[in-house]
C-alpha cells in the first residue's frame, strides 16, 4: 500500500528543488494540510523558525513523515502506526530527492528511528547535552535531534543551548 494522502495532498506544488535544511516530523496535526507542515503559528514550528531566523542565508523545507492526521476512533490525534509510516516512506524519499537538502534533521526519536532503520544506520538515544551526531548517507547529513514539541515541554529553560547546537551543526558542516 502507498501514502493514503498522496493523491490528496500534492507534494510536488511545494518541494523546494536544492533546499539546505529539510526539517522532518511525524505527522500533521489536525485540521491541517501539507503545506502547514511544522507550522511557525504552532510551538514545534515556532521553535524551527527561531532556528531559521538566526541562519538566513539557508533554505528550509518542513515535511513530515505522515503526510496528513492520524486520527483515532475518538476523533483524537494519535501517534501513526509503523505500517502507516511504512506506507508513505516513499514520498519522503521522492521529497528529498526532489529537495536534494543537504541536511535532514530528523524530529524526534520516533522519526529518528524509523528513518534510520530504513536507511540501514545504527543510531542511538538523543543525547541530554545536545551534542547530536551527523551521519553522512550519499552527500546529505542525516541528525536526529529532540522534537521541539519537547523542548518546548520539558526543557524550555535550555531553548537557547538547543538552537545553538542546531545552528553550530548547519555552520559546521556547510
Amino acid at each position: 500500500m502507498s501514502c493514503p494522502c498522496y493523491n490528496k495532498n500534492k507534494i510536488y506544488t511545494i518541494v523546494p528543488t536544492n533546499c539546505d535544511v529539510m526539517w522532518v516530523g511525524i505527522s500533521l496535526k489536525k485540521n491541517m494540510n501539507i503545506s502547514d507542515a511544522l507550522n511557525p503559528a504552532f510551538a514545534s514550528g515556532n521553535l524551527l523558525y527561531k532556528i531559521e531566523e538566526k541562519n538566513t542565508k539557508l533554505t528550509y523545507y518542513r515535511t513530515n513523515i505522515i503526510k496528513c492526521a492520524p486520527i483515532n476512533k475518538n476523533n483524537k490525534l494519535r501517534y501513526p502506526t509503523y505500517q502507516e509510516m511504512e506506507n508513505c516512506y516513499p514520498t519522503l524519499l521522492e521529497e528529498i530527492n526532489i529537495a536534494k537538502p543537504k541536511f535532514v534533521f530528523l524530529l524526534g526519536s520516533l522519526v529518528a528511528k524509523f528513518v534510520f532503520d530504513k536507511l540501514n544506520i545504527s543510531h542511538s538515544l538523543l543525547p541530554k547535552d545536545y551534542n547530536y551526531i551527523v551521519k553522512d548517507i550519499e552527500g546529505i547529513k542525516y541528525v536526529a535531534i529532540h522534537h521541539p514539541s519537547y523542548i518546548n515541554v520539558y526543557k524550555r529553560n535550555s531553548e537557547n543551548e538547543y538552537i545553538k547546537a542546531v545552528l553550530k551543526l548547519m555552520e559546521c558542516n556547510d
